[in-house]
């Protein structure tokens, strides 16, 4: 004969008179509905988890979210990670906006555009987390400047970072800040039309003008963009851009000996684009503040 034999486990508290176990529930206290295990910002709420870098921390707390930096290294202590900190040794600088293009219906009320010179307004294709810009005039510039969250412009000066992707095949692809209009201020700009693309730090008041461009020979390869503009600061009466295109770098400097205007800080095009489009995936606008006073950051 064949026993079998079955044993039955049971758990129940009730039937060996113990009190119920009642499990707590996982935290979540930053109260946005992601579970702190798996919130990529635990301490920051942010139901949307954008995390537009790809490293693994959300945009709202990460200390530089245009730039991959999962280490999230600040030398100087100022929040404003090294990767995005226009001056790494110096603790002065703030984020004064992260723009994401999360919510494409809200790009006509975050930036404001300017034409000038008969430039016709440029074609905009905002998506979620990015938006294609396409000129459609050789003549003249167009610039789209950055607002506040009251529609006001955001005036310079202020370090501009931006990643993208551009397909542009003439013309001059800038970022732009203290500019009253798409012509002036303080200008990074990529000079594209020609064998080898050039990278030019320029300024211009009024007719007073001053740039340096230097040849970028590497071919880009690739159309991945990254430009940097980092405005004079402090005893440094010098601007700086930097432009990464594809596996290519360059640098160019000026040394300031004329007065930058008062105006913007944003993106733009100038004449002679024939053809192509940017398509921007983020845009980070920094300042010097002394003694670390920051404004509350706008996200978005």
């Amino acid at each position: 004969m064949r026993w079998i034999s079955l044993l039955v486990l049971c758990a129940c508290n009730e039937l060996y008179g113990l009190e119920s176990t009642n499990v707590a529930p996982m935290p979540d206290r930053d109260g946005d509905g992601a579970l702190d295990d798996s919130d990529n910002c635990p301490d920051d709420s942010n139901a949307d988890q954008s995390d537009d870098d790809g490293d693994g921390l959300g945009d709202r707390c990460d200390n530089c979210p245009i730039v991959p930096n999962t280490d999230q290294r600040d030398y100087d202590g100022d929040k404003l990670g090294d990767f995005c900190d226009p001056h790494p040794g110096t603790g002065d600088d703030c984020l004064v906006v992260y723009d994401t293009f999360a919510d494409p219906a809200a790009f006509d009320a975050h930036w404001s555009l300017a034409t000038i010179g008969g430039a016709q307004n440029p074609l905009v294709k905002a998506q979620a987390g990015h938006v294609e810009l396409t000129p459609t005039s050789v003549v003249g510039a167009a610039a789209w400047f950055v607002l506040d969250d009251n529609g006001n412009m955001i005036q310079g000066p202020l370090d501009v970072l931006l990643r993208g992707k551009s397909t542009l095949t003439g013309g001059l692809l800038q970022i732009i800040s203290n500019a009253p209009d798409p012509s002036l201020g303080i200008q990074c700009q990529l000079r594209l039309g020609t064998a080898d693309p050039q990278v030019a730090a320029m300024i211009q008041n009024g007719t007073a003008k001053q740039e340096v461009a230097n040849l970028m020979k590497t071919a880009h390869v690739t159309d991945g963009v990254m430009m940097r503009l980092l405005t004079p600061h402090g005893n440094d009466f010098g601007e700086l851009c930097r432009v990464d295109y594809g596996v290519a770098i360059q640098l160019a400097k000026v040394s300031l000996s004329i007065a930058a205007p008062q105006g913007g800080a944003g993106i733009g095009f100038t004449g002679g684009l024939t053809g192509g489009s940017i398509d921007i995936e983020g845009i980070v606008l920094s300042r010097v503040v002394p003694a670390g006073d920051c404004p509350p950051k706008i996200l978005r």
